[in-house]
């Protein structure tokens, strides 16, 4: 069976990291054989995504097996002198594969009203789901005027000014809601119609990705087929732009997530099946692209996610199980040319799905595992010695810091234990 390499006794500091930082907590091997609740049994049950509320109590995940889960964080991740063991606290199934996932902008376990996600399968509405119990709360359902037929979510995003809103994307459309209401406020199309032809302002295709700049307030909505549109007032207001990606050797099938720079002036864009770089560009010139974060391993169809933390380090997972690191371009620096990362350190034996800051900067979780078969024999009959063992596994890292930066407290990492015990 093979491991994640220990961690270095001196390990380096961040964003500089090359050596495995200290396991603090995992969920060991409770997801990596196969799973007899799948439909089949041979089907690795890996991990698709995971987030952190924003209050930094509490990860949510999402699985194989059509199920989130949330893992509210030990209060004691920090002392305990040995990586602790990961228990979901909340088991939610939904009726098919996640989608998309988005928490709450102000979801805080010590207020419960407020600790809610959202969650978009293929074959149902949207969903808003409680983190702390499995029920459902409500659902929003798009519907094709025309066949009545149901239009699933490929992509979900609060605006970041309204938390009370957020956006949808399906085919050729991206609709705005309101948690209070069952319908959609508006309806965008991203084209007029299917066979009109394509301008600046126009896109067709699945919308896969958005991400809304909260300093700008321009939304972003990436498709499959490769087109980006910019769209203002939070994704309320008008086209600022569409433009294409462009085709280069690094290849790319499909936009899995954008995200916006901390100064909200580079726009950038992960896809599916590009081997190499995370894509740059600059939104004061619709579609010009200035540069890339280079080596990100992503020569798969599985979607790898990638985030911005911190002071602008962007954090990716590969299909390696490597985690990489990219700092931010510095004011006046050649933006143009590509950037290799800084850190990079092994985190798993499959591919890293997510990589994710804790809020406070203090720990980082990753997810990962990728779809795989259980290798029957011959002899269907016969019972295998040894279970074949993948790394699906939940982790959460130490990130070792200089002494010169200074820390958000810790509270949250501590706060799940007082919570739960009032609610006791």
């Amino acid at each position: 069976m093979s491991t994640v390499p220990t961690p270095s006794p001196s390990p380096s500091t961040w964003p500089d990291i090359t050596t495995t930082p200290r396991l603090l907590a995992s969920t060991g091997a409770d997801f990596c054989y196969a799973d007899e609740s799948l439909d089949n049994s041979n089907l690795s049950n890996h991990f698709t995504n995971c987030l952190w509320t924003p209050d930094g109590t509490t990860l949510l995940t999402a699985s194989a097996d059509n199920t989130h889960r949330t893992f509210i964080v030990p209060p004691d991740l920090l002392t305990s002198p040995t990586p602790l063991h990961l228990k979901p606290y909340t088991t939610t199934a939904v009726p098919s594969n996640p989608y998309s996932t988005a928490i709450y902008p102000s979801a805080s376990l010590s207020t419960p009203s407020t600790f809610l996600y959202l969650t978009s399968c293929r074959s149902s509405p949207i969903r808003l789901h409680s983190l702390l119990h499995p029920s459902l709360i409500s659902s929003y359902t798009l519907v094709d005027p025309n066949t009545e037929q149901h239009l699933p979510a490929h992509s979900l995003c609060f605006r970041p000014r309204e938390h009370n809103t957020f956006l949808s994307g399906t085919e050729n459309r991206i609709a705005l809601w309101d948690l209070n209401r069952k319908d959609p406020v508006t309806v965008f199309k991203t084209i007029p119609t299917r066979r009109a032809p394509m301008t600046t302002e126009t896109m067709r295709g699945i919308v896969s990705a958005l991400a809304v700049s909260a300093d700008v307030g321009v939304l972003a909505a990436g498709t499959f087929s490769r087109q980006i549109g910019l769209y203002s007032d939070d994704g309320a207001g008008e086209v600022v732009g569409v433009f294409e990606l462009s085709e280069d050797e690094d290849g790319g099938m499909g936009v899995t997530e954008l995200r916006w720079s901390v100064c909200g002036r580079y726009l950038y864009v992960a896809e599916r099946k590009a081997r190499a770089e995370i894509q740059v560009f600059d939104i004061r010139v619709t579609g010009k692209r200035v540069g890339g974060f280079l080596g990100r391993m992503a020569d798969t169809n599985q979607r790898l996610g990638i985030e911005v933390v911190g002071s602008g380090e962007v954090v990716a997972g590969g299909e390696d199980g490597m985690v990489r690191v990219w700092t931010p371009h510095e004011e006046g620096e050649d933006v143009e040319a590509g950037r290799e990362p800084v850190g990079i350190w092994q985190a798993s034996d499959e591919p890293v799905v997510a990589a994710t800051m804790h809020p406070t900067g203090v720990v980082m979780a990753t997810a990962s595992g990728t779809r795989r078969w259980r290798e029957v024999g011959e002899n269907q009959g016969e019972e295998e010695d040894e279970q074949e063992y993948w790394d699906n596994t939940l982790r959460i890292w130490e990130i070792p810091r200089t002494s010169d930066i200074e820390l958000m407290p810790g509270e949250p990492l501590r706060m799940a234990e007082e919570e739960l015990a009032a609610d006791g």
